[in-house]
């Protein structure tokens, strides 16, 4: 099936493909009108596409959800591939509507009057995923959540509905899956370690299998769902390697669910490393996917860095194989191909100085993996700590009060201060206008300082962290998207997936950047239009000179190309934009 253009002068080479759409026809008819000649295969596709759209079932089981989608008709193309391939990961980019696709495909599939599992983040369980169902579909709703007592009687209930479209809504620690060694010859449970053999069976064939020693909700795990939606997928199905009895308590779960069709959801599915999708992939298509070793000799680069093998990029000769893997098992559409509407958002960098205290003890933790507090010694002990601490120290100056250690002096918190004030939230009078401001960092000791100091000054915030849970982050969520009340929510960088938050606010403080450049994606994307109202989003990195802020920008660039090239450049998406007349 092909189409081609006549007249301007524009060639494609024969390798340019468009995604097969009834909008991308439709998009290059309304481009090019008489000069686009199509062949009589595509004419007849695009004839059975209008017929099937007209006769979805999407219509008559949620007609507020067809109306809804008529206005999206890429989530309609993403409905049908949901639909046709039964295990697929939808890989859109955040705020495009991953649930809507997600329910629309069940009832393409005609699976939608059945049992559905969604894992998902705490955050997502409530604010997103049972108040789209209980908006959009006539599906029941089940929230398994803790106390343990409620999580229990919600499964119960879950489980015992035979009727309509039955949504039971949990995080991953629900499936959490313990196990250990279990000798048959000795019948009782040995130590994990394959070196320890019991006395008894010294110099014979003494085989210790993996075998599930614990779950902490085994009835989930004797039901064949009508669905599985893993939601931000990437976080859970990070490091899955079957059968090594090295893997997450809730990736054994995960693995060991039944579930009739699989539905993967998340917009970054590398969290850094190509390699890291296969957790994603072994997930749908465990048969094919089985050996996490065998996948990486097929299709990446490997280094003995004399400690071990150092998993590398993907090998230059299987890079087209492995784009054409990921088509295969995957939807992937970018905000730049579907939504016109959309602005260009701004990122900037704000560059502070450290005064000199602070440089002094920046420069021996630095140097020296230590610094003295007083009468005390604050150290980085082993890499990864040290750099966490020189995260810490590229924020503010160290001191102990009351037995713990939180920043001195901040000279990124009195450049956020000022921010603020000029966008009205004063600490020195009334606050003026009505926006409201996030900000973030990946370390609640910060946020929980940050809130200390301007709630002194009467300045009232909102807190959503890892030690903010069920109705109280349900409740700062809420209010943050309330007209009125608090301006400012301090946001932990780990907690903020799967949650809109964009309904007051344009703008958002990013104090501190992890080593995985999807973290800061994830996080752009709580604001960047997702509901209704459409404008500029502008993210402010404060970011201290000279200090470890600088390498850890140059690597999430880095990061960035590599999976923009990966996921998105590798699909034509600028001869996509130049067939459509969409430049910029």
């Amino acid at each position: 099936m092909r189409a081609r253009i006549e007249g301007e002068g524009i060639a494609t080479d024969a390798g340019d493909a468009l995604p097969l759409t009834l909008e991308t026809c439709l998009a290059l008819r309304e481009r090019y009108g008489d000069q686009l000649v199509v062949d009589a295969g595509l004419s007849a596709w695009a004839l059975a596409e209008r017929r099937r759209r007209r006769q979805s079932p999407v219509a008559a089981l949620a007609p507020a959800l067809a109306a809804a989608m008529a206005n999206r008709p890429y989530q309609i193309t993403g409905a049908r591939i949901i639909a046709e391939r039964g295990n697929v990961a939808v890989l859109d980019e955040g705020g495009l509507g991953k649930t809507a696709q997600a329910f629309a495909g069940l009832m393409e599939s005609g699976n939608w009057r059945g049992r559905h599992l969604v894992v998902c983040p705490k955050t997502a369980i409530t604010s997103t995923w049972a108040e789209e169902i209980r908006r959009w579909t006539d599906g029941q709703v089940f929230t398994a959540v803790a106390p343990a007592a409620r999580k229990l009687a919600a499964i119960e209930d879950f489980l015992a509905a035979e009727t309509g479209a039955r949504f039971l809504i949990t995080n991953p620690e629900t499936l959490r899956t313990t196990m250990r060694r279990f000798c048959p010859k000795c019948d009782r449970w040995v130590d994990a370690a394959p070196k320890v053999i019991p006395e008894q069976h010294v110099g014979q064939d003494h085989k210790t299998p993996w075998k599930i020693y614990r779950q902490e909700c085994p009835q989930l795990f004797g039901v064949e769902f009508d669905s599985i939606i893993c939601d931000e997928a990437d976080r859970y199905m990070l490091g899955l390697r079957p059968q090594t009895g090295k893997m997450t308590l809730w990736g054994e779960g995960l693995v060991r669910l039944q579930g009739r069709q699989k539905i993967a959801m998340t917009g970054t599915p590398f969290r850094g490393k190509e390699s890291n999708v296969f957790g994603i992939l072994h997930w749908l298509d465990p048969v094919r996917f089985s050996s996490f070793w065998k996948f990486i000799n097929a299709y990446f680069v490997q280094e003995d860095n004399g400690f071990g093998v150092e998993i590398g990029g993907i090998l230059p000769e299987r890079a087209d194989d492995f784009a054409e893997l990921l088509d295969r098992y995957s939807i992937r559409r970018t905000r730049a191909e579907v939504r016109d509407d959309l602005p260009e958002n701004l990122s900037i960098t704000h560059w502070v100085e450290m005064p000199p205290e602070h440089r002094k003890q920046y420069t021996a933790m630095e140097e020296d993996g230590y610094i003295r507090l007083g009468a005390d010694v604050l150290q980085g002990l082993g890499v990864l700590s040290e750099l966490t601490r020189l995260k810490q120290m590229a924020f503010g100056s160290m001191d102990y009060r009351a037995s713990h250690i939180e920043p001195k002096v901040s000279p990124k918190y009195d450049l956020l201060v000022d921010m603020l004030a000029a966008r009205g939230v004063t600490t020195t009078g009334p606050t003026f206008g009505v926006m409201k401001y996030i900000v973030a960092s990946q370390f609640t000791e910060q946020l929980d300082w940050i809130e200390s100091r301007l709630n002194a000054s009467r300045i009232e915030t909102l807190k959503i962290t890892g030690a903010v849970t069920g109705r109280a982050r349900d409740a700062a969520v809420a209010a943050f998207s309330a007209p009125g009340g608090a301006r400012v929510l301090l946001l932990n960088t780990a907690v903020a997936s799967s949650i809109t938050l964009d309904a007051w606010c344009d703008e958002m403080f990013i104090l501190d950047e992890t080593f995985v450049e999807d973290d800061q994606v994830q996080l752009r994307w709580r604001i960047d239009n997702r509901g209704a109202r459409i404008a500029v989003r502008v993210f402010h990195y404060l970011r201290t000179r000279g200090t470890i802020d600088e390498r850890i920008a140059e690597d999430n660039l880095s990061q960035a190309a590599m999976q923009d090239q990966l996921l998105d450049g590798r699909r034509g998406l600028e001869v996509a934009r130049r067939l459509l007349g969409r430049t910029g």
